[in-house]
């Protein structure tokens, strides 16, 4: 079961706007909500949330950014898919809680988007 403030990396074929592998945060599991985990910063910049690559997450080569200035679903079955394929990581708390603070600087995400990520990574 996919816990809050994980990392999965989802299937480029359920990505068909992508066209490749993508790592996102899991920010609220009950409602399948997603931050994308970019290569580099995007706009908006005051949105962006810098991860140091593989000192705080082993699994990224470089330094990346959560992206929360939007969230994104994904179907159940992809998230099931990469449950199964262990495609999996825990995220620091430290990340989390940057994360979080980075999202509740701005007001880009609708309040009662704001308010089920916050009850969920809390």
């Amino acid at each position: 079961m996919l816990q809050p403030g994980q990392v999965v990396l989802i299937d480029r074929k359920h990505l068909p706007h992508i066209g490749h592998d993508k790592f996102a945060l899991c920010v609220c599991p009950g409602k399948l909500f997603f931050f994308y985990i970019n290569t580099k910063s995007r706009f908006p910049a005051n949105a962006q949330a810098q991860v140091l690559g593989k000192i705080e997450l082993p699994f990224l080569g470089h330094t990346s950014y959560v992206d929360t200035s939007q969230v994104h679903t994904f179907l159940e079955h992809a998230i099931r898919e990469a449950l199964t394929a262990g495609k999996v990581w825990t995220t620091p708390r430290s990340v989390v809680l940057r994360v979080l603070e980075v999202m509740n600087a701005h007001d880009l995400l609708p309040p009662k988007t704001m308010k089920a990520i916050n009850d969920s990574l809390r």
